[in-house]
C-alpha cells in the first residue's frame, strides 16, 4: 500500500513542476535573490544556474540548459527515469529504467563532483549571467 501511494505522488510530480513554473513566473522571478554561496565565496555552487537552467528547459533550449547547469538536466534525466518507474508500476508493468547498482550512484556523484570543480575553473562551462 506504501509502494502504490508513493508511486501515486510520484505520477502527480508534473503537477507540482507546473504550479512552480507557474509561480515563479508570476511572482518569484522579480524578487530572484543571487546565490548567497557565489555572493560570498566568488564560487559557483552545484546550483548556480538552476533556475536558468530550468527555463530553458521549459523552452526546450536543451543547449542552453546544459550550459547554465549540466548537472541539473543530467539529475533531471534520472528523476524523469524513476518517474517513469513510478508510472509503469502504477500501470501494472515492473519495468527497470535507472540502474540498482552502487556504483551507478558512485560514478554519478563522481561525476557530479568533479563538474562541480570544474565550472569554477574553466570559465566556458560556467554559467552564464542572468541576462544570457
Amino acid at each position: 500500500m506504501k509502494r502504490k501511494l508513493t508511486d501515486i505522488l510520484a505520477a502527480l510530480i508534473p503537477l507540482w513542476f507546473a504550479g512552480a513554473y507557474l509561480i515563479y513566473n508570476g511572482i518569484l522571478r522579480r524578487y530572484a535573490m543571487p546565490c548567497p554561496i557565489r555572493l560570498f565565496t566568488g564560487f559557483y555552487c552545484p546550483g548556480c544556474g538552476g533556475t536558468r537552467c530550468a527555463e530553458a528547459l521549459v523552452h526546450l533550449d536543451i543547449l542552453l540548459a546544459l550550459r547554465q547547469n549540466a548537472l541539473a538536466v543530467a539529475a533531471g534525466v534520472v528523476v524523469m527515469l524513476f518517474w517513469a518507474e513510478s508510472v509503469f508500476r502504477l500501470a501494472g508493468k515492473k519495468i527497470k529504467l535507472v540502474p540498482a547498482s552502487k556504483w551507478f550512484y558512485a560514478v554519478f556523484a563522481g561525476t557530479a563532483l568533479v563538474y562541480v570543480i570544474a565550472r569554477n575553473l574553466i570559465p566556458a562551462i560556467a554559467p552564464l549571467p542572468t541576462g544570457r
